[in-house]
């Protein structure tokens, strides 16, 4: 009996240096893991329906560190990747530069959330003057071929919008991005066509927003049919999403070969 005890002391002393080791070499590779800066860049704008998406915006740190510059893709999306010393908390300047907006540097601090960076662009929009409208009369149409087939009976545009608050840590009582990190909000949006009408070849894309941080749930569109309708996830700030290029279909009679005439007036 007195030889057992030294070998179970043995064993449990081999034990809680296993999982010492353990813990050592878990910590030693999370902290030489490098971290990646994500964010986006848009348009500065009071609504967000118009902070649309800055492409090829050139973003580097500007703190004496070794990281190669990056650009933002067509969605306003950018990844810098930091050197291995680089720790959680240190403060950090973002440099954000575009020929057709104004310099902007951000000074935040390492970490996993997303960073959003508001250009302000150095030529505002042009407001269209008033100008006078002009009426187009007397036009006559005239058709001499019949055809039944299928017709494109409508297309258009219509938005919705995800409302949802960036960089808040999900309690899991709500929505949360796909890693879990970070509260989410989702919105749905249908459309439907009416009687003897589908819809087809309909697509759903965000247009405005930290698009890079919204994602398709459920997307009933590319199916078609009389009703579809669209799920989104967002889990950054307010995003804008556009259901585009709808178009309905029925059957018809139409008679072709026009003969226009028609007079237009000041």
């Amino acid at each position: 009996m007195s030889e057992d005890k030294p070998r179970k002391r043995d064993v449990i002393l081999l034990a809680v240096a296993g999982a010492l080791m353990l813990v050592v070499i878990t910590l030693f590779v999370h902290y030489l893991k490098p971290i990646s800066l994500r964010g986006a860049v848009l348009k500065q704008d009071a609504d967000p329906r118009r902070q649309s998406p800055i492409a090829d915006v050139e973003v580097s740190v500007d703190d004496g560190l070794a990281v190669p510059p990056t650009k933002s893709d067509f969605s306003g999306y950018f990844k810098l990747t930091l050197p291995r010393r680089i720790l959680s908390g240190r403060p950090i300047t973002l440099r954000f530069r575009h020929p057709d907006y104004e310099p902007l540097d951000l000074k935040e601090t390492v970490s996993d959330r997303a960073y959003l960076a508001h250009m302000v662009p150095i030529h505002p929009e042009a407001v269209q003057p008033n100008r006078p409208e002009i009426a187009v009369t007397n036009v006559f149409v005239r058709y001499s071929i019949e055809t039944d087939t299928a017709v494109n009976i409508g297309t258009g545009i219509k938005t919705f919008q995800v409302e949802n608050k960036a960089n808040v840590r999900c309690d899991h009582s709500t929505p949360c991005s796909p890693d879990g990190k970070w509260k989410g909000a989702t919105a749905e949006a249908s459309l439907d066509a009416g009687d003897g009408n589908k819809y087809e070849n309909a697509r759903v894309s965000c247009i405005a927003g930290p698009c890079p941080f919204t994602k398709i749930v459920s997307d009933g569109f590319s199916r078609g049919g009389r009703t579809i309708s669209v799920l989104a996830l967002d889990w950054s700030d307010t995003t804008t999403c556009c259901k585009r290029k709808y178009l309905g279909t029925r059957s018809a009679i139409l008679f072709a070969s026009p003969i226009p005439s028609f007079s237009a007036i000041r």
